[in-house]
């Protein structure tokens, strides 16, 4: 309810294993950016609002593919 619009997340990943960091502390989000939102890559649930949702749904292969082919615009 706090976040304006344009700052709410459209994905949510939810991962057991943390985010690894680098000797100074910063997270490293490349391999994460590599891996988007595709379930075939990884294990992690992912979570989508789709546009005119009000709530988070668990990402399918069907919703996947219906994103990835332009169904669902964002």
């Amino acid at each position: 309810r706090e976040l304006p619009p344009y700052a709410i997340p459209v994905f949510l990943r939810i991962t057991d294993h943390g985010v690894e960091t680098t000797g100074t502390f910063k997270h490293q989000k490349n391999k994460l950016k590599e891996e988007k939102y595709d379930l075939n890559q990884h294990n992690d649930p992912v979570y989508v609002l789709l546009p005119g949702e009000s709530c988070y749904q668990r990402l399918t292969p069907e919703m996947q593919a219906d994103i990835d082919n332009g169904k669902h615009r964002f």
